[in-house]
């Protein structure tokens, strides 16, 4: 069985809809809009957004993303390699890849606040490091093909919105974090939903681009 995702394209209206469907009944249900909008008044506020500045700081943060996954995924996959080649081998060899994984990890997470406390290299350090530290255990664990890129790059998108709400500057993250503050919701949540369809989106793109260049065609354990 190939290692696909669980998020084709061609699957995405049916999930969406409930998804809208579940935050309106329960939105509806709790009652307590300055604290949970429903899905309309959230969607409503959508315009108000889209600006330039809006634009700018959207690109900038995908930007981040994509580079922070494509040195993360080089550097899982190069390990990932390691690590299937060592199955045959002695076990000596297996931990020792596991610990400079788990060695390089914590040097990035330390890097991160101390040596690059500021500015895109914490958000590339963050967003980098978290994704290729998934992607490494799940491909030691057996697990390949494209879920493995598409969680990775979740991972990534993640940690860099997360990144950029602690360093500041001009970025997606950063407009999150101040809507978190804002004294009516629907702002935030709309930033939310927003964020989450850009996730969306990069995982569209990332196997629509692996399909076509014939990419990660493993199976899905092995």
């Amino acid at each position: 069985m190939r290692g696909s995702s669980s998020l084709p394209g061609g699957a995405w209206p049916i999930p969406l809809i409930a998804f809208a469907g579940v935050w309106e009944a329960v939105a509806r249900l709790v009652q307590r809009p300055s604290l949970f909008p429903t899905f309309v008044e959230t969607v409503s506020s959508l315009p108000s957004l889209f600006t330039a500045a809006m634009g700018w700081a959207t690109l900038s943060s995908l930007v981040s993303a994509v580079i922070s996954f494509t040195a993360a995924a080089v550097l899982a996959m190069a390990i990932g390699a390691l690590l299937k080649q060592s199955t045959g081998s002695q076990s000596g060899s297996r931990i020792f890849i596991w610990l400079a994984i788990v060695f390089l990890s914590l040097s990035l997470t330390k890097l991160s606040f101390e040596g690059f406390g500021s500015g895109s290299n914490a958000v590339y350090v963050v967003g980098g490091g978290a994704s290729f530290l998934l992607m490494a255990a799940l491909l030691s664990s057996g697990l390949s093909g494209m879920v493995v890129l598409d969680i990775g790059l979740l991972v990534a998108w993640a940690g860099v919105l997360s990144a950029e709400s602690v360093v500041g500057g001009q970025s997606l993250g950063v407009l999150v974090h101040s809507a978190s503050q804002d004294a009516t919701p629907e702002r935030f949540y709309a930033l939310c939903l927003v964020s989450a369809l850009l996730g969306l989106v990069l995982v569209t793109v990332v196997e629509s681009l692996a399909g076509r260049l014939n990419l990660m065609k493993g199976s899905g354990r092995r």
